[in-house]
């Protein structure tokens, strides 16, 4: 029985480290990005709920089962990324003030397809109604701004952390195709 196992074990093995398929999307005239190809638009009511109050949401993808979710954001900014420095507090504070016990595991500036990123990847207790009511559900995140021609563009690649493994190497993998023009 355990040379059973282990057999299924190490035919499955290749196509459990396969890297996710993507495929291009154009979000705008500015903007392409690769995306998982299991991934949908969502719809209008969704990004309303899932994100009221965010900035001007420009893209919103989920899985086909709605537990990952990739966004892009766009607003005016007066601030540049010569302003990663001061403007690294901020968006910490901000995202610590938003998501309460924050366990960050990155914190750094990427230079990804000519432009710097700010980038921050941590885990988070689930908003209210997401997770199981004891409030031990977490959600994994990978947040990363830049500022183009005085726009603030935000990427957020996010999933519950039980789901972390399957998706983290694939949001790192997504920002690193996005390009701007």
């Amino acid at each position: 029985m355990k040379k059973i196992y282990m057999a299924v074990v190490f035919l499955m093995l290749p196509f459990c480290l396969q890297a996710q398929q993507l495929e291009k999307v154009k979000v705008n005239d500015e903007i392409t990005i690769e995306v998982p190809t299991d991934f949908r638009p969502m719809a209008a009511d969704v990004i309303a709920r899932k994100y009221a109050g965010s900035s001007a949401v420009i893209s919103a993808m989920s899985d086909l089962n709605g537990q990952a979710d990739l966004t892009l954001s766009q607003k005016p900014s007066q601030w540049s990324t010569a302003d990663f420095p001061i403007l690294r507090g901020f968006f910490k504070s901000s995202i610590q003030e938003l998501n309460g016990d924050i366990d960050f595991s990155r914190e750094e500036v990427l230079e990804i397809n000519g432009k710097s990123f700010l980038v921050f990847e941590f885990d988070a207790p689930l908003p209210s109604g997401e997770g199981p009511s004891n409030g031990v559900g977490r959600k994994y995140n990978l947040i990363a701004y830049t500022i183009d021609n005085g726009q603030l563009l935000t990427y957020n690649f996010s999933c519950n952390s039980r789901i972390k493994s399957q998706y983290q190497n694939t949001a790192m993998m997504v920002l690193n195709t996005l390009m701007i023009k």
